[in-house]
């Protein structure tokens, strides 16, 4: 790829906006296409971005060859199928958090996207904040000692918002929110994770309103 890098929205949500807004003040990239489900949804939101093309369904995003990178931005429960319509489709792909629903999706994109020898990317602002990569450094360094524990919190109002509410649409609290601060304990502390523990309170769709995490580490560090 040559020149700016042309980027395929998947979906026109919330997210997708903030996106395209993004992308417009960012070097080196262009907001090229966006794709949605409705032919009218796709072109009112390319109006809006001065997107130019929009198309009116996820396949035909992903089948212009003009697209150099997909950033998937649909509800939670779609993310699995349209990152791997999009790798399937020799499209290099950045996902919104939470990248997959559970361990085995994650690893199969991951998987495919190696065998494709496509970039895959989970799209977690937080772990590329310049204040992260400071504290990794500091931490590292032994400035205040042997961190031995990390505790973080994360709260916002959930309930009346039901692509959260809703497990069929990959809603909860772990999804949406406590990727953040499993985020971060894995900036901190590494993955090497011996042992877990958790606790939720759920509403009446079964997703869970709260999550309490409790991660051990192999060298005795908890968070």
């Amino acid at each position: 790829m040559f020149g700016r890098i042309r980027v395929g929205i998947m979906g026109t949500g919330a997210i997708a906006r903030k996106m395209a807004a993004t992308i417009k003040h960012t070097r080196g990239l262009s907001l090229y296409a966006v794709g949605s489900r409705e032919q009218e949804t796709a072109e009112s939101f390319a109006s809006e971005f001065k997107c130019k093309k929009a198309y009116g369904s996820y396949e035909a995003l992903v089948q212009d060859s003009k697209v150099d990178l997909v950033y998937v931005a649909t509800p939670n429960s779609a993310h699995y199928d349209c990152a791997k319509l999009a790798l399937n489709n020799g499209k290099p792909v950045l996902v919104e958090k939470p990248f997959m629903l559970n361990e085995k999706q994650a690893q199969e994109i991951l998987d495919l996207g190696k065998e494709k020898g496509l970039f895959v990317q989970e799209a977690m602002w937080t772990r590329f904040l310049p204040l992260a990569a400071e504290m990794q450094e500091v931490i590292a360094s032994g400035l205040i000692g042997d961190v031995r524990s990390l505790t973080a919190h994360i709260c916002a109002p959930i309930a009346d918002k039901q692509r959260i509410a809703d497990p069929a649409l990959g809603g909860g609290a772990l999804l949406d929110m406590g990727v953040y601060v499993l985020t971060f304990a894995s900036l901190f502390f590494g993955d090497e994770v011996s042992d877990i523990a958790s606790l939720a309170s759920k509403n009446s769709l079964g997703a869970d309103e709260q999550t309490g995490i409790l991660l051990r580490y192999a060298d005795g560090k908890v968070a």
